[in-house]
């Protein structure tokens, strides 16, 4: 594992980052991150050194823990201790019940709400006791204490057999000082900044009542269901009917289905098998369809699918069957991943219930109950409250409340996110897309969410869509840099150069110094005829990111465009230079040595060679690079070559540009070669 980081720099080191890579593998995998340590206790013995207590303490526990928070939660002047672990008991309370007769001193304290916090937070106190010779205990309120954690803001001094407290001065966050004199002892007390004396409040007793429990662990088991509180959207999968064809597995039929993962060695999944055949009528009218596909010869050399066609035979299985491929198998077990925290392989059967609208409900781990799957497909249409309180895995109380909605939304939009991530990772950009539309019925008054599904569909073309969600954007947020960016991006794609150009103005503004919309900005420009403005821009792009080639590119087009040919050799060169395949950079060069209107940069030789270099770069099948190929032989007087090269061009050209090219193709016949026209100058 490699060394944490020395600087915030080395935090982006390659073997750092694969560590903690590999380190997450390991915990969703299921390993714990304590290595199965106990826990352990240590007592400041007051003479510079500790003892281990860990045993005697109670708090030896094997739990995978991580935070701790202290508080007097009964009441009787010592602290009580919070523990929350990752893994179960999620939390523990542990009552300290050690008998004693030692003194102490409760504190909280209240901050005026203007130059002080409410609670005081960073308030240091200095407790002093009634000898004038012993030191004054120091504590700080802080926000936070530890890990994950923050303990009771009630300030705890125990004071071993203190007989009184004579003062207490309190530091304040803003600055201030301030003391109060004699707090009794053994009590809990107020300090109100400003008042000068404490108060102690009237004494009140828990409501609520904390009994101890041995907590038995739950026995291992491959079973159990996954009921999804956030519904997935499944693609079409792949797998094979008995003759090894490949079929596509259709999720979105207007029927509920059920696809069973099963193995003819697997008694545990012959015998759900049966159950179902038993059960067939009642399947048959919920409407539910069912797909055995057999996992035999998978990975596993003690079956082969032959072994599984005959044992559905044998059965008289009377739903469709057929045979998993390994595509299905990951896709599956990803889908499974999605859900849970732990990743751990699939076990035989595994069953998942997919709704009549292609949506994925339940993972069944294990033999699955028919009258449990009908309930489950009753359930299709629940809301999200009542999806909710299905999936929780004990029993409880759903909250149904504004707050609790807003946070289950969150929690859904949370998973569409990593839906849309999951399937934009598989290629499948239409299901990506899906998801994000859930995100945006969840909060469509979110301006960067509408900006991210926009995102999505300019992916799959659907430019009016995309525009709409764009312009509901900046209409929501008219600061919304990255929906103006792309929103003048569709713009310029559509060669809609007037339209994109304030989108690009308005997000300069917002971030002068990226390189991405300077650069697409100095395009606009360009294609305005605002060249001088566009130069600009592609300069300071070049200032920014010295390593973009595009920026150089465009800015030599404009150069040679003007005229400006030694500027304009120079940014082609430097382009090639930073992008050595860049066929564009090789061909504009080539062109301007072959045609420029300027005697001084001609050069047909160099462009003969920088021609064909563009050509090898383009498999010889860029109409563009054959054209320049063809001038650069004419402007070598090889006009038999040129006239070769420029009907090889226009093979490949569309008919667009075939007028131009047939133009210079009737030039070479007459033994002349291609000059550009002397430079207009524009804006």
């Amino acid at each position: 594992m490699s060394q944490s980081p020395h600087s915030s720099e080395d935090k982006f080191n390659p073997e750092y980052r694969r560590a903690w890579s590999k380190i997450f593998q390991l915990i969703r995998s299921g390993a714990s991150w304590s290595g199965h340590e106990r826990n352990c206790a240590y007592l400041n013995t007051g003479s510079g050194n500790f003892a281990n207590i860990s045993v005697s303490s109670g708090l030896d526990f094997p739990d995978d823990g991580r935070c701790l928070a202290f508080s007097d939660w009964d009441l009787d002047g010592d602290l009580d201790i919070w523990i929350s672990n990752r893994t179960a008991p999620r939390l523990r309370f542990m009552r300290n019940d050690r008998p004693g007769t030692n003194r102490f001193l409760s504190l909280r304290l209240i901050g005026n709400g203007t130059t002080t916090n409410r609670d005081a937070i960073g308030a240091r106190l200095e407790v002093y006791t009634q000898n004038p010779d012993d030191p004054p205990l120091f504590k700080t309120l802080r926000a936070g204490e530890g890990f994950l954690s923050q303990n009771s803001k009630w300030v705890h001094f125990g004071l071993g057999n203190a007989t009184e407290v004579r003062k207490v001065v309190v530091h304040w966050p803003n600055g201030g000082q301030e003391t109060f004199e004699a707090l009794p002892l053994d009590t809990r007390q107020i300090l109100m900044q400003g008042s000068g004396v404490a108060t102690q409040p009237k004494s009140s007793l828990r409501s609520l009542a904390l009994v101890a429990q041995e907590q038995e662990p739950l026995p291992y088991s491959e079973k159990a269901i996954l009921r999804l509180i956030t519904p997935l959207e499944l693609p079409s999968l792949p797998y094979c009917n008995w003759a090894g064809a490949d079929q596509k597995l259709q999720t979105n039929t207007g029927k509920p289905l059920l696809i069973i993962l099963w193995a003819s060695w697997c008694q545990p999944c012959l015998e759900e098998l049966q159950a179902l055949i038993q059960d067939r009528d009642a399947i048959a009218a919920a409407g539910l369809d069912i797909l055995a596909l057999s996992v035999d010869g998978i990975g596993d050399a003690r079956s082969s699918h032959t072994d599984a066609l005959a044992q559905m035979k044998s059965m008289a299985f009377p739903f469709r069957t057929g045979r998993a491929t390994r595509p299905l198998l990951d896709a599956l077990q990803s889908v499974h991943d999605l859900q849970t925290p732990v990743h751990r392989p699939l076990p035989l059967p595994t069953s998942f219930l997919i709704d009549s609208k292609g949506r994925l409900m339940t993972i069944y781990k294990g033999p699955v109950d028919s009258g449990e799957l009908l309930r489950d497909l009753d359930a299709a249409d629940d809301s999200e409250v009542d999806r909710f309180s299905r999936a929780a895995m004990i029993t409880g109380r759903t909250l149904d409340s504004a707050p609790a909605r807003i946070a289950l939304n969150g929690l859904e939009g949370l998973k569409y996110s990593r839906f849309a991530d999951f399937y934009q990772r598989l290629g499948q950009r239409e299901y990506a897309a899906k998801q994000l539309k859930h995100i945006v019925d969840l909060w469509p008054d979110s301006d960067s969410v509408r900006t991210h599904y926009a995102s999505a569909l300019l992916q799959l073309g659907e430019l009016h869509e995309a525009q709409k969600q764009l312009e509901e954007a900046v209409r929501l947020n008219p600061d919304q840099v990255v929906a103006h960016a792309t929103l003048g991006n569709l713009f310029l794609k559509q060669k809609r150069t007037t339209d994109a150009l304030p989108h690009f103005e308005k997000a300069h503004a917002l971030q002068p110094e990226n390189q991405h919309i300077l650069y697409n900005r100095g395009v606009t420009l360009s294609a305005l005829g605002k060249d001088k403005q566009a130069i600009e821009d592609f300069t300071q792009v070049a200032a920014i990111a010295p390593n973009d080639a595009p920026a150089f590119q465009r800015r030599g087009e404009i150069y040679a465009r003007l005229g400006e040919f030694k500027r304009a050799i120079d940014d082609f060169s430097m382009a090639i230079e930073l992008s050595p395949k860049n066929v564009r950079g090789y061909n504009s060069l080539a062109w301007l040595r072959a045609t420029c209107p300027d005697a001084a940069f001609r050069d047909g030789g160099s462009a003969l060679l920088i021609a064909n270099k563009a050509c090898d770069l383009a498999q010889w099948k860029n109409f563009s690079a054959l054209d320049t190929l063809a001038a650069a032989y004419a402007e070598e007087g090889q006009f038999e070559k040129a006239l070769e090269w420029q009907k090889k061009a226009l093979e490949f050209a569309p008919e667009n540009f075939k007028a131009d090219l047939n133009t210079r193709l009737k030039l070479y016949e007459t033994g002349k070669p291609y000059r550009e026209a002397t430079p207009a100058h524009r804006e």
